[in-house]
């Protein structure tokens, strides 16, 4: 062996060791980096799965949501149909309550001897009577009430006038307008 040849042989040592410590190094260089890799996919894995369960709850709810509300919606409605029927219903009774006081009152109004033939109640307050006397004695009593109820002394009544008189041959048949308290 020459010189030189012992020269060469610890290089060639030193860089087959430093070859073998860099293929050790990448080596565990690869091996850190697919554990790094298959920890992040399980991760990016598991955080899609749990979305995945967690949106298709959330659907699932929103779904069951929307169907009660949709249900309740039409409970609304209904109720609110329900309240402003109900509420017309009062008004109409309410109305028809009024008028039904307001025909009793005329009813119970004249005396005997006067016959009612028709009335109207032209608004709340005022009422337009069409009657009949058959005697002279009733055309004075029917003036007498009309005295009473314009001087306040009636009870029911605030203000009251002849409109129309006219004498037939037996009979008088007068037109007066009344107006409720």
């Amino acid at each position: 062996m020459t010189s030189m040849d012992l020269n060469l042989l610890p290089s060639s040592a030193k860089f087959q060791a430093k070859k073998i410590q860099l293929r050790k190094k990448i080596g565990e260089l690869s091996i850190l980096m697919t554990v790094v890799w298959v920890i992040a996919m399980v991760t990016v894995f598991t955080w899609w799965y749990i979305g995945k369960i967690t949106l298709e709850k959330e659907a699932e709810t929103n779904s069951r949501v929307s169907k009660e509300f949709a249900a309740l919606a039409q409970e609304i409605v209904v109720g609110q149909d329900l309240k402003t029927k109900a509420k017309l219903v009062g008004e109409v009774l309410d109305k028809r309550f009024e008028y039904s006081r307001a025909f009793e009152q005329v009813s119970g109004m004249f005396p005997e001897s006067i016959i009612l033939k028709d009335f109207d109640l032209e608004d709340k307050t005022n009422i337009s009577l069409n009657g009949i006397s058959y005697t002279a004695e009733g055309m004075d009593q029917l003036e007498q009430l009309i005295e009473e109820i314009n001087r306040g002394e009636n009870e029911d009544f605030s203000k009251a006038s002849i409109e129309k008189v006219v004498l037939n041959a037996t009979y008088w048949e007068f037109t007066i307008n009344v107006e409720l308290k």
